[in-house]
């Protein structure tokens, strides 16, 4: 990362709390500079020289044991994965502090993140060439991932009463598969990595799926020709149209 040479906008200038497309011009200054010097991001400073955010993402420094996050009075998007951050950080009592932080304390904290709807919790090894602590994933970065990952993959109640997940939001992911939502019968499923560990007879309790769900829609055309043959003879038993009806195969696994 480097700190970037474009600031944030001026409180009085542009609403840096909207989710405006205008404020995304400044964003994409950041982003460009910070590619063009062989950085991944950049990370915005305020009308005041203090610390902003990065291009799209709120960034998190701690200290001794402290979260530190800059207030929404220093040009920040109050983002909605900040605001997860900050109850999950407090539920594992972690204090969180929301001040103005000066660009030095980048370079002397312990860890740096950032968070965001696409980087969800994502550590930052160095800023400016500087390396950050002892250049991995610190302790407290590591307790909040965990926590963040485990409440939104549904491994962990949600005791904070968030939203529930649109359609779209369901799909999981573990290792390199994608695992569909079992929200309701009739859908393929692979048991995810924690469930495997369970007992022999919870694991085949939840491997016993009704994989029976409704045809596509080729195959309900399909079917429709085997029920009636050329001149609207009956098709022969067993027979199948090109296309037509195959039964779903389960593909649960315990």
């Amino acid at each position: 990362m480097q700190v970037s040479s474009w600031a944030r906008s001026a409180p009085n200038t542009f609403p840096a709390m909207a989710k405006s497309t205008a404020n995304y011009a400044n964003s994409q200054l950041i982003k460009m500079e910070a590619t063009l010097n062989g950085y991944s991001e950049g990370i915005a400073l305020d009308p005041a020289g203090l610390v902003s955010e990065g291009s799209g993402q709120n960034i998190f420094v701690v200290r001794d044991g402290i979260l530190f996050t800059p207030p929404t009075g220093g040009s920040v998007l109050p983002g909605i994965t900040r605001d997860v951050v900050i109850t999950l950080a407090r539920d594992l009592n972690v204090p969180v502090r929301e001040q103005p932080i000066p660009r030095e304390m980048l370079y002397v904290a312990d860890e740096v993140f950032f968070t965001g709807t696409a980087s969800e919790v994502s550590p930052i090894r160095s800023i400016d060439k500087i390396t950050i602590g002892d250049g991995r994933r610190g302790p407290v970065t590591t307790a909040i991932q965990h926590r963040f990952f485990d409440v939104i993959n549904g491994i962990i109640p949600d005791t904070n009463r968030a939203r529930p997940p649109r359609p779209s939001e369901r799909r999981r992911r573990y290792g390199h598969h994608r695992v569909p939502h079992r929200g309701g019968a009739g859908r393929s499923v692979r048991l995810p990595p924690q469930e495997r560990q369970l007992s022999d007879d919870a694991r085949s309790r939840r491997a016993t799926y009704d994989c029976r769900g409704p045809p596509s829609r080729s195959a309900h055309n399909g079917r429709a020709g085997n029920r009636a043959g050329a001149g609207g003879a009956p098709a022969a038993p067993g027979a199948q149209a090109r296309g037509g009806f195959r039964p779903r195969r389960c593909r649960a696994s315990s």
